[in-house]
């Protein structure tokens, strides 16, 4: 289904009513031989289950899930320069990786629509599973209430979900139970805390759209007309992607419909590390093909925003010291 053409309230920003449903129903295509299907939707294969074709059934990688950050810290020229740029955002697609993070860019940049993605499941279920919170909750207090009162719900589905997949390896944490796997996770979000931790890590937390009264109300109304939708993906997946490329160029009767802003998160600092899900290890090659898979969708005016450190000598370009880097398009962050 094709996106509305331009809606919008009087004075109104654009807003792209059903864009939400077309990316939802994209979760449920296994385009790539690494996913498999898990909740409702799909993931990906844990690395003893991915590199073993014989293995029956493949178990699905989850993790904990990003609600608040710690190594993404927003500068204020970041934010500062998306809500200059704003004029040109109007009716764009956003797009970006892990937690909360995410609200604050749209927040600042006002798009017309978003796609929250992430290689956890987990997150992916969150994400839908807080949309229609927002939606309901006319302020981010009423929002951040109801989240942390609905924390022991979230908690116990989180935790069956986590069940599913048998032990996974936690960088951080060794080899978890399934009760530890769902403990870590309300660590991270904090939803077992009093409201005054969100208050406390609010400032660069990632948290800014929450004291933003009309960013809050632009992605409360983008929740409720169904703008925004959450998606199950590999950052290296080219099939994935090349199945988002296509399902975007359908969503507008004229030019195809292009990402203006894409957040990459930290993922090169998984890789660089060679500890993300798969295990790989970054090189050259492996930054070029990311490069090459996100141009799939990335406008061309459009800009990359990416909290790493960067190897010029890999291509990446520095803005600011270790917070974001232009992947490509006509100005840095």
């Amino acid at each position: 289904m094709a996106i509305q053409p331009f809606t919008r309230a009087t004075n109104g920003p654009i807003i792209h009513d059903g864009f939400g449903s077309g990316i939802n129903a994209l979760n449920q295509s296994i385009v790539s031989e690494h996913m498999v299907p898990f909740a409702g939707g799909r993931a990906y294969a844990k690395p003893d289950t991915m590199f073993d074709p014989g293995a029956v059934p493949p178990k699905p990688y989850t993790a904990a899930i990003h609600a608040l950050s710690y190594a993404e810290m927003p500068p204020a020229r970041l934010l500062d320069t998306l809500t200059q740029r704003r004029k040109e955002y109007e009716g764009s697609i956003y797009m970006g990786a892990a937690g909360f993070l995410n609200l604050s860019f749209i927040a600042a940049s006002r798009p017309g629509a978003a796609i929250l993605y992430d290689v956890n499941p987990v997150q992916t279920w969150f994400w839908n599973h807080i949309l229609p919170m927002i939606a309901e909750n006319e302020t981010g207090e009423n929002f951040m209430d109801a989240l942390v009162a609905d924390s022991k719900n979230i908690q116990k589905v989180v935790g069956a979900m986590h069940a599913q997949t048998g032990r996974s390896r936690n960088v951080l944490a060794g080899i978890l139970s399934e009760e530890e796997r769902a403990e870590l996770f309300m660590h991270k979000i904090y939803l077992s805390s009093p409201l005054d931790v969100w208050r406390q890590f609010r400032k660069g937390a990632g948290l800014e759209w929450v004291d933003d009264t009309e960013g809050y109300e632009h992605i409360r109304q983008m929740a409720r007309r169904d703008a925004i939708g959450a998606l199950t993906l590999d950052a290296l997946d080219e099939k994935a992607w090349a199945e988002l490329a296509a399902h975007l160029k359908t969503q507008t009767t004229g030019a195809p419909a292009h990402i203006k802003n894409l957040y990459i998160s930290n993922i090169m600092h998984f890789l660089d590390n060679g500890v993300d899900y798969t295990m790989r290890k970054d090189d050259v090659a492996t930054r070029a093909h990311l490069k090459k898979v996100v141009a799939q969708v990335l406008a061309p005016e459009g800009h990359g925003i990416i909290t790493d450190l960067a190897d010029p000598g890999m291509g990446w370009v520095e803005s600011e010291a270790n917070i974001t880097y232009r992947i490509n398009g006509n100005f840095d962050y």
